[in-house]
């Protein structure tokens, strides 16, 4: 059984936009067409599977900056409205699925009720919310009339407006 050296660097934890970014580099920079079938096809066939999914996810509207200021927040030692003292997988895993609900913390934060107050998962959740917030305003404007002047009830569900 082979042993690991020592000097062994850690992996690198990185994101799924950062992922994506490195996949969409190599698959612009391979030659577009082929002449003659590749060794490779069915791996580039999984590189632009995996691309195709993580546009999809909520991560990948945050801008790098963005997201590198929200990862320090969530990893900083102080738990206060500019960190909550989440380990470096915890504030990874909610950079990439940008979470909403309680539910989805403690999914994602081990012990959450014995290291956080209720309030302070919701200070959690709004932190992470005014991130895609910003977000969305700045790269989505609203051009189609609120869904044709339709609301969105308690729900999630879109109720459309009855002018007769």
């Amino acid at each position: 059984m082979p042993t690991i050296k020592q000097e062994t660097r850690p992996p690198v934890l990185i994101s799924n936009q950062e992922v994506m970014e490195i996949l969409e580099r190599r698959m612009k920079n391979r030659p577009n067409k082929r002449k003659r079938p590749s060794k490779l096809q069915h791996c580039e066939w999984i590189e632009e599977k995996v691309v195709q999914h993580l546009q999809q996810t909520p991560c990948v509207r945050l801008n790098a900056s963005r997201r590198d200021e929200l990862r320090s927040s969530l990893q900083s030692s102080k738990k206060s409205s500019t960190g909550f003292a989440l380990t470096d997988a915890e504030s990874l895993q909610i950079v990439n699925s940008m979470p909403t609900e309680p539910v989805e913390l403690h999914l994602l934060v081990e012990d959450l009720h014995a290291r956080m107050t209720d309030r302070q998962q919701k200070e959690l959740l709004q932190f992470i919310a005014s991130f895609s917030k910003e977000e969305a305003a700045t790269s989505t404007p609203n051009t189609n009339q609120d869904a044709l002047d339709g609301t969105v009830n308690e729900t999630g569900n879109m109720a459309i407006k009855d002018e007769t």
